[in-house]
């Protein structure tokens, strides 16, 4: 039998897996994302960029990475907000996406190539190690959700055999962070240490802001799901076979692991919020107050349709928790 996580990891990147293959997400994916839902959603950290470098906290040279950005939608955002918002920045700002699939990284290409021009190049790299320097503002929207994960039950651990989840005894290793989280029943992710470890060894002071759906403690039940076409699967009740690699896998992510994992490679703590209170701190509002001026009463309707989205408590606002821990940093 093999243990869950190693079916998740191929599910999704092993060969011709989920994410090595471009996936459309939106209305014709399996799932949606903030970025997809609203370009306001991008315009937000761009505010908040430009306020944490208008009040020292971070240094005009940031190197501005992300992580996981799929078509490259989140980080064109940013960019064209910042055009209109603090446009000097442009000029002393640089900008990298670390994508490990070359075929992502082509499709990315083709986004920033038709809607940036050649005026703001984006740095593509495969593995962050590609990249260093002193300061880094890193962003990370929806990724640890894809990392990795068992499960565990009251005790046995997951595995898959015939297409089928069974339980059976834990490995020690398993059994001994089932102990040390907390966790009775749920996910354990794998791969939060490493991944915190990989980024204090590119950089000297790293303000790092990370989206995605969870909670604080362990919640003593399941999430891992299955999403095809905008429905949801328990893994339990189907066939893997129908699914494997055609459609996203995912789960909630436990947050005191994840802040357990930047703690221990010397990140503290700025920020853990729902989405709602983030989206409201970075600007949002304001934001699109702004720019109701560059619109049409009709285009404006629109807008804030999609807006909606991001913070109310009925669709992403309390959903999604935002975290942001710190590096090296003062102030």
């Amino acid at each position: 039998m093999m243990p869950f996580r190693d079916f998740f990891q191929d599910w999704l990147y092993g060969e011709d897996g989920y994410y090595a293959r471009y996936q459309p997400i939106g209305k014709k994916g399996d799932f949606y994302t903030s970025v997809t839902a609203s370009p306001y959603f991008g315009g937000s950290i761009a505010w908040h960029l430009a306020h944490q470098i208008q009040r020292g906290v971070l240094p005009e040279n940031t190197q501005v990475i992300e992580f996981g950005a799929h078509q490259g939608y989140l980080m064109a955002d940013i960019i064209q907000f910042l055009r209109i918002l603090a446009p000097r920045l442009l000029d002393t700002l640089t900008f990298t996406v670390v994508e490990h699939y070359e075929s992502l990284r082509c499709r990315q290409y083709e986004h920033f190539k038709a809607h940036l021009g050649d005026d703001h190049p984006i740095v593509q790299v495969a593995d962050i190690s590609e990249a260093e320097g002193e300061w880094a503002f890193i962003l990370a929207n929806e990724i640890f959700d894809t990392f990795a994960c068992d499960l565990v039950q009251n005790g046995r651990q997951a595995y898959v055999h015939d297409w089928k989840v069974h339980w059976a005894s834990p490995e020690d290793k398993v059994a001994e962070v089932s102990q040390e989280l907390g966790i009775q029943t749920g996910e354990i992710g794998w791969g939060y240490e490493q991944f915190a470890g990989r980024l204090t060894r590119s950089f000297q002071n790293i303000d790092f802001l990370t989206f995605d759906y969870g909670y604080l403690e362990p919640r003593q039940d399941f999430s891992v799901r299955i999403f095809r076409e905008h429905e949801v699967y328990s893994p339990f009740e189907v066939n893997l076979s129908q699914y494997f690699k055609t459609s996203d896998i995912t789960y909630d992510v436990n947050f005191s692991h994840l802040l357990k994992a930047f703690h221990q490679a010397g990140f503290s703590k700025r920020m853990f919020v729902s989405q709602m209170t983030a989206m409201r701190e970075f600007g949002l509002f304001q934001l699109v107050e702004m720019m109701q001026k560059h619109l049409s009463h009709s285009e404006y309707i629109q807008e804030m349709g999609k807006v909606k989205t991001l913070f109310h408590p009925s669709f992403l606002g309390e959903r999604f928790k935002v975290l942001n821990v710190s590096l090296g940093m003062v102030g």
